[in-house]
């Protein structure tokens, strides 16, 4: 309906002035406002950008997905990294990580307007009418609803976000649980960090391998299996040498998944929906990440770490076998 670079283009321009509207929050109904309005630029960009990728590398969908991953992905660790050395270098001066945050913001806003406006990325004309923008919401609604009844996208978007459920407890709670083994705080950084480094290393590569395999799911059910490993022996390691290779065994367990599972929705989709899908997709993606540290705190309460991750492992195994009772449906 608005075309993939609108959309980018909007997520971009929440992106860079999110950051500094921090700079205004005093009270935590602000900051509360303010973080759903920083959360909108992820909503907005990320499921049009996957879209596009896949809709313009039908030939080499996995790989190039995989590279798209594989920077996000390093964002996402470069992103604290950064921010802790703003920190630092300021005396914790949080207003100067936050002008920080919004230049970069600035930055990739700019480099948006390198993004072609072609038959590709802009949405079909259409006269924008009432009548006529009813009947485009119409379409839309119809898409997504077709997206989530097609039993095999919901049964590979089911998977993503149970596995990003088990990522989003050891995101969160890998760095509580080394330090309660007193592990010092620069090694902690670094635990947490492998597990970001390996997934950036790896998603390209398992990316091209899918493509060239012909079956993504051989991939995507050994990064399940290496995954549930190894949430199941993290709270039963205590060193920092195998606290740090679990962690990356761990990234690398999830950069054989994702950009499997995100070909495979390309795969599985007409031309025409690429966008509904994603979004679908991003969404429970989402919803499992954000779920997981909930859900692991919640059992960390009455448990401990051990029954915690064992739970999670659970969940992530019973995802695997209902993937795998399902195999017909897919490819």
């Amino acid at each position: 309906m608005f075309g993939f670079r609108r959309l980018m283009f909007a997520g971009a321009i929440v992106k860079a002035t999110g950051p500094l509207l921090y700079l205004l929050a005093f009270t935590w109904p602000g900051l509360l406002f303010i973080r759903f309005y920083h959360g909108l630029a992820t909503a907005l960009y990320a499921p049009p950008a996957s879209a596009l990728v896949a809709k313009a590398y039908p030939d080499a969908r996995g790989r190039k997905l995989g590279v798209y991953n594989a920077a996000e992905s390093a964002g996402t660790v470069l992103g604290p990294v950064l921010g802790g050395a703003v920190l630092t270098w300021t005396l914790m001066d949080f207003n100067a990580a936050f002008l920080v945050c919004g230049a970069i913001g600035v930055l990739a806003l700019l480099i948006m307007f390198r993004v072609p406006s072609d038959a590709l990325t802009r949405a079909p004309e259409r006269r924008c009418g009432d009548r006529q923008l009813r009947a485009a919401l119409q379409q839309v609604a119809v898409g997504v609803r077709q997206i989530a009844s097609e039993p095999s996208i919901r049964l590979v978007s089911l998977v993503e976000a149970v596995l990003w459920l088990g990522i989003g407890s050891v995101q969160a709670y890998l760095p509580l649980y080394t330090a309660s083994v007193h592990i010092p705080v620069v090694q902690i950084g670094l635990i947490a960090g492998a597990q970001g480094v390996a997934s950036v290393l790896t998603r390209p590569l398992m990316g091209r391998y899918s493509d060239r395999l012909g079956s993504r799911k051989p991939l995507i059910v050994a990064g399940i299996v290496v995954c549930v490993a190894c949430v199941v022996t993290l709270p039963h390691v205590v060193g920092f040498w195998p606290l740090i290779g679990l962690s990356s065994l761990f990234g690398l367990g999830t950069g054989l998944v994702t950009p499997s599972t995100m070909a495979m929705i390309g795969d599985l989709v007409t031309r025409n929906n690429y966008g509904s899908a994603m979004g679908v997709f991003g969404s429970l993606w989402d919803a499992g990440h954000a779920s997981g540290p909930v859900l692991f705190g919640l059992l960390l309460l009455v448990s401990g770490y051990q029954v915690a991750w064992l739970v999670m492992a659970l969940l992530m195994s019973c995802a695997l076998v209902v993937f795998l009772g399902a195999g017909r449906l897919l490819r």
